[in-house]
């Protein structure tokens, strides 16, 4: 097994959780279609939480995929 240096540990270990905070997203995106059929009463649907924290899971999945390819410091200050 290869011995990885801290900094390549870090942006691996980045990616992975980028990764699956786009995917959580988008599970949260497709499972709130169902909620809109199934209880058209629902106040979760009628509010649109569903899509609204998986737009946020995604966006934030992105960001952090994003700045570990970007070494740039202006993108890393925001």
């Amino acid at each position: 097994m290869a011995h990885l240096t801290l900094m390549e540990q870090l942006h691996t270990e980045l990616r992975d959780l980028g990764a699956i905070e786009i995917m959580i997203g988008m599970i949260q995106m497709i499972f709130g279609i169902p909620l809109i059929f199934a209880e058209s009463y629902s106040y979760p649907a009628i509010i649109g939480a569903p899509w609204f924290t998986g737009f946020w899971y995604v966006m934030a999945g992105s960001l952090t995929v994003h700045l570990i390819y970007s070494r740039t410091p202006a993108s890393v200050s925001i």
